[in-house]
């Protein structure tokens, strides 16, 4: 569309205006990220995780090279996992937070994807969630190479 005003205003004038033109819809995507980075996080903190059972935690605690600190996880099996990981695959970059996000997110993911590893039989809903539990193990380690995150020597990818 040609805009008779705009086309005979001088160059560097229509210059100026597309830069300020451009410099507003920057900052509108940097303040629609950041904001969607909040909510991802507010999410985060909000997820009800699941505990191991006693038996649970003392078998990893013994088996794994690297025993449990917390004995919580974020259940892969659940949809809402799911959402959070591919939220975050998204939107994350190296630049953020990466420690706070490997201790609210990925850990808890790590030890749900080790408890259903080395423990098959620990949901009973083992067989209708699968491919949720399947599509989290595939953003999962989409998301590590992402970040840049070395793999976890206790559960390392095509080791099933």
């Amino acid at each position: 569309m040609l805009n008779y005003f705009y086309n005979i205003l001088p160059e560097d004038i229509q210059t100026y205006i597309l830069q300020l033109r451009l410099s507003n819809q920057l900052r509108n995507n940097y303040y629609r990220i950041i904001s969607q980075k909040m909510i991802i996080a507010d999410i985060v903190l909000k997820t009800e995780l699941k505990y191991f059972t006693l038996w649970e935690y003392q078998y990893f605690n013994n088996v794994l090279h690297n025993p449990f600190i917390n004995n919580t996880y974020m259940d892969t099996k659940d949809k809402k996992t799911l959402f959070l990981l591919k939220k975050a695959y998204h939107i994350l970059t190296k630049n953020d937070d990466i420690v706070w996000w490997l201790h609210k997110l990925i850990f808890p993911i790590e030890r749900s994807m080790i408890l259903y590893k080395w423990i098959p039989s620990s949901n009973k809903q083992s067989i209708l969630n699968d491919n949720v539990h399947y599509e989290c193990y595939h953003y999962y380690f989409k998301f590590l190479r992402k970040l840049k995150i070395s793999q976890s020597i206790d559960f390392i990818e095509h080791s099933e």
